[in-house]
């Protein structure tokens, strides 16, 4: 890629990880533990640099995953 420096190349990925797993998350996941199995240090900057690339909180898609997650559920119990 042109323009960004691998530093800044290997954080997109990291970020774009824990996009997939907020995304997948189950009841068990956390931010935090998102935020440590993608190799974050701290959590403010972690929440911060995942909000300038993709606009919304990790905590907001967590929550809509939660919520997929227990729709799927109660239909599949159905």
């Amino acid at each position: 890629m042109r323009g960004i420096t691998a530093a800044q190349f290997l954080k997109r990925i990291r970020l774009v990880h824990a996009y997939d797993m907020l995304a997948e998350a189950c009841s068990r996941t956390t931010v935090t533990k998102v935020c440590a199995k993608c190799g974050f240090g701290n959590l403010g900057h972690f929440a911060r640099d995942y909000r300038s690339e993709f606009g919304e909180l990790p905590s907001d898609i967590l929550l809509r995953a939660r919520m997929r997650h227990r729709a799927l559920s109660r239909d599949g119990n159905r």
